[in-house]
């Protein structure tokens, strides 16, 4: 990791913290964890729901379509 030399802070985290600067602009490791555990949830359920429509004959633009109407829902 890169760090500031005269305060000792990693570039990567928000300052004054040990938090790595992430897109969901939460600086909070605890509310860090959990945003990203409900995210790889939700991930690894819309690749299952992918895959599984696939798996039954539907091409590749039809079930990016139910995978993005899944997203709104």
């Amino acid at each position: 990791m890169s760090y500031d030399t005269e305060n000792h802070q990693s570039v990567y985290c928000y300052p004054g913290t040990d938090v790595l600067i992430n897109k969901f602009n939460i600086k909070e490791q605890k509310k860090l964890d959990t945003a990203e555990r409900m995210h790889t949830a939700r991930n690894s359920k819309l690749i299952e729901f992918y895959q599984k429509k696939r798996d039954e004959g539907k091409p590749h633009k039809v079930v990016m379509i139910a995978c993005s109407n899944k997203l709104i829902q």
